[in-house]
């Protein structure tokens, strides 16, 4: 058994979705928001039985390696180390030439993490930095926290020991340790004299580093913190640091605490506030929102408490609220409302100052942004004029980012409450705020796009509804066949029962249609007929048809139910079918007319030669041929004729049946 078989047959698809988006029951499937597009409503489902997922919003489409992939953005050997690793199983490539490429960034990285956690126990000047920050032993190693050494020694420390575990220059930049002088063919250490926390993936995987300078080596030339570059395997708008440990209890909880700082996340998750990720000093993105989605319906912002966190906090929040999360804020401290004088700047410092009761009490204090807003733009020793230019300013933009109706309103008249006035006049401003700002704001709907295109023929490609039709009534025969593995030819076999039309010519049907059948198969790739059975399991699962039985006799409940999901699977496949031999016959007699017509135009060309040519007494032996090619084509015709009756009337025929066994 390959390596890939081993993995599937010890990892089932439901346990590797689940950790990184929350699944709800749906009959045999289970189904959630997809983590691939924006949508409100759950379109996406997996199959544990069939082991493969499907989206029926953006068309993804998979199993568990195409899954890790997509979310992870990792190459197909990146997601199959990622996956043999969490099922214990170990990959050996036949010689390193094999390894592909991202594999080898990904071992150079994990080395890397294990050389800087190595160095961070010979440095005591590190772990005191570390001490004084409040981070006890069991965080430094939870996070694999180290240290990349400074001093003339640091400036090529990593490359000498990297170059001695084999790895290349090349590949130690394309990893982004390593900088290139330019011109020539030298490298220095990136990070030097600096803790190093490592920037993992979802599933736990290094792929960068965000690195802090120790304050006694900062010669203020460089910046406190830098992070890897863009490389390969790292982008950082799809990163949120610290989201592997987290996610579980993000999962538990459906919400998440967003910071800035690894500081503010290590001390947090160090006093047992797990659900919480940090930003690591990055503007936000889409891709980030959608991470937190996956499990989180509420995210809690918490920011320095400084204008930069304060700009910052209001940025995110306006993104968060257009991606369909409802955000809340963790008000500041105020010093004067303890007994520590010390500034209070962000969390590290509310948990190392106050104490782990004082941060967790504060979360609990926290409000929505239009809340948040209005209680500091009330607070401020300004006119009433003044506070209501400022709602405009602050408060609209987060108005309109609002999902809901029901919750826009809602907050329109809290602030028209708050300020005292009419809320008609808050809602008159605000209609023009987001008239003036719709193009640039409002984000562009796919999915009235793509609606759009199905109900105007025009943009179907050219291809007419007919072909369309038949093309989904065999997609679906065909998902069900497989998904009962029915034999095709048997099921034909059966289902081509066809009288032979009374011609002259014999015309074998059955054996058309089989062609035809397999011939349109063609078009099918087996990810389309697997996400057609999805589909089709799914709509079952809502159908009440077979189930009524079940609901009449509690006694027999899965009999009946088992028995009358059989019968409702052959009458739709029956009806199905039907349908789908009527459109082939359509296709016949369209064809057999045009045939038709070009033989009657030809017997026309023909007869009126003919005829020119007896006027001008013109005879010979190629006369004979003509005529007898008139004749042929008159038969021909006759017969075209024929066949189109007899098609007509089996139609007619597969119709009634229809209407009969129709309830």
């Amino acid at each position: 058994m390959n390596p890939k078989d081993q993995i599937k047959q010890a990892l089932n698809i439901l346990d590797v979705v689940s950790t990184y988006i929350r699944l709800e029951k749906s009959g045999k499937q289970y189904k959630a928001r997809c983590p691939f597009h924006n949508e409100k409503s759950p379109s996406f489902f997996v199959s544990p039985e069939r082991g493969v997922f499907h989206c029926f919003g953006c068309s993804a489409h998979g199993d568990i390696f195409s899954f890790v992939e997509k979310i992870e953005n990792l190459s197909f050997y990146e997601s199959l180390k990622i996956l043999a690793d969490r099922a214990g199983i170990k990959l050996t490539p036949f010689n390193s030439a094999e390894q592909n490429q991202g594999l080898r960034l990904l071992d150079l990285l994990e080395i890397s993490k294990k050389y800087f956690q190595k160095n961070l126990q010979n440095s005591p000047a590190a772990k005191k930095y570390l001490s004084d920050r409040g981070l006890n032993e069991e965080s430094i190693q939870k996070h694999e926290i180290g240290f990349a050494t400074g001093g003339e020694e640091g400036w090529r420390s990593l490359f000498n020991f990297l170059s001695k575990e084999n790895f290349t220059p090349t590949e130690m930049v394309q990893a982004g340790l390593m900088i290139k002088k330019d011109f020539q063919e030298k490298y220095f250490d990136r990070f030097r004299g600096r803790i190093m926390f490592p920037i993992k993936n979802l599933s736990g995987v290094t792929l960068g580093f965000s690195a802090r300078i120790l304050p006694e080596l900062d010669d203020g030339k460089a910046g406190k913190y830098i992070n890897s570059p863009e490389t390969e395997i790292y982008h950082k708008s799809k990163i949120l640091f610290g989201y592997d440990l987290a996610k579980k209890s993000i999962a538990e909880k459906k919400e998440v605490i967003l910071v800035e700082g690894q500081m503010d996340l290590i001390l947090s998750q160090q006093v047992g506030v797990e659900n919480i990720v940090a930003t690591s000093g990055t503007a936000f993105s889409d891709a980030q929102i959608k991470i937190l989605k996956r499990f989180a319906d509420k995210v809690l912002l918490s920011f320095d408490a400084d204008s930069a966190g304060e700009m910052a906090m209001k940025k995110t929040a306006i993104l968060c609220l257009f991606g369909g999360l409802d955000v809340l804020v963790i008000p500041k401290i105020n010093p004067d409302d303890t007994d520590n004088k010390n500034n209070i700047k962000d969390v590290a410092d509310i948990v190392l100052k106050l104490g782990a009761e004082v941060w967790k009490k504060q979360i609990t204090k926290s409000l929505h942004i239009v809340e948040y807003l209005i209680q500091k733009i009330l607070q401020q020793d300004i006119s009433e004029r003044d506070k209501l230019k400022a709602v405009k300013i602050e408060i609209f933009p987060i108005l309109r980012a609002i999902e809901g109706e029901i919750d826009r309103n809602y907050f329109i008249r809290l602030v028209a409450k708050k300020l005292n006035v009419d809320e008609n006049h808050i809602l008159h401003d605000l209609k023009n705020f987001i008239s003036t700002s719709q193009a640039e704001f409002r984000p562009r709907d796919s999915k009235i796009d793509s609606e759009n295109n199905l109900e105007n023929p025009d943009n179907s490609h050219g291809r007419d509804l007919n072909m369309i039709r038949k093309d989904n009534l065999l997609k679906e025969i065909l998902a069900i066949l497989k998904w009962q593995n029915l034999s095709e030819l048997d099921f034909l076999k059966t289902n081509l029962q066809i009288d032979k039309p009374d011609l002259k010519k014999e015309i074998d049907l059955q054996n058309i249609f089989q062609e035809i059948f397999f011939e349109n198969k063609k078009d099918f790739p087996e990810e389309i007929i697997e996400s057609e059975i999805l589909r089709l399991e799914n709509i079952l699962e809502k159908n009440k048809e077979y189930q009524k039985d079940k609901l009449e006799k509690p006694a027999y409940a899965e009999a009946t139910a088992r028995q009358g999901k059989k019968d409702f699977i052959q009458s739709l496949l029956s009806d199905l079918f039907r349908n789908y031999k009527i459109e082939i016959l359509l296709d016949l007699i369209k064809t057999t007319k045009n045939n038709n017509k070009s033989l009657s135009q030809n017997n026309l060309l023909q007869q009126t030669e003919e005829e020119n040519k007896k006027e001008n007494e013109v005879e010979d032996e190629n006369e004979k041929h003509k005529n007898k090619d008139v004749e042929k084509n008159d038969r021909e015709y006759e017969e075209g004729l024929n066949l189109i009756s007899f098609l007509h009337k089996e139609i007619q025929r597969l119709k009634s049946e229809s209407k009969q066994k129709s309830p």
